[in-house]
């Protein structure tokens, strides 16, 4: 399971073979190196098989609206921490985010920053709002030859347990 998860991650193509007695076999090209490996797959071919590609399956189960946090969450084995972060690099807008970890306590991602990009009209009103709440926010505006081009809004999130 581990091998499939590392070449998942590394964006690798990786396909389940499924033979119609039953028999299945995990399969990646990269796996084609080895001359054992080459052999068993060549054995396994000889009967009719079903191909699955793992790695289409994959990137629609993280991009796919339908399935939710939890759910992603739950098959992942993700904690509260980590699900938070999926969150916040799926929200539309969001240019970077950066996470510091706890090294001394090991309990992983305390604080989130991210940096979303917004229209000039949407910002008006935010700004003010910002100043009156008086919340952690950075916020930087570009301009060029004297026109507003982007507001940027970066906002920190500090995680608890």
């Amino acid at each position: 399971v581990q091998a499939i998860l590392i070449f998942l991650f590394r964006g690798k193509e990786f396909s389940f073979l499924i033979r119609t007695d039953g028999m299945y076999l995990a399969f990646s090209p990269e796996l084609m190196a080895d001359p054992d490996v080459k052999a068993a797959f060549e054995a396994f071919l000889q009967v009719p098989y079903y191909s699955i590609p793992v790695k289409c399956i994959f990137e629609e189960f993280f991009v796919n609206e339908k399935i939710t946090s939890e759910e992603r969450a739950e098959v992942f084995n993700l904690n509260e921490r980590e699900t938070k972060l999926i969150e916040l690099l799926r929200k539309e807008g969001v240019k970077e985010v950066r996470i510091r970890l706890d090294s001394k306590t090991k309990k992983g991602i305390v604080f989130i920053e991210v940096v979303e990009e917004k229209q000039i009209s949407e910002m008006k009103d935010k700004v003010r709002q910002i100043l009156q709440k008086g919340k952690m926010q950075h916020i930087r505006i570009y301009s060029s030859e004297g026109n507003l081009l982007l507001f940027e809004e970066t906002t920190q999130y500090k995680l608890t347990d």
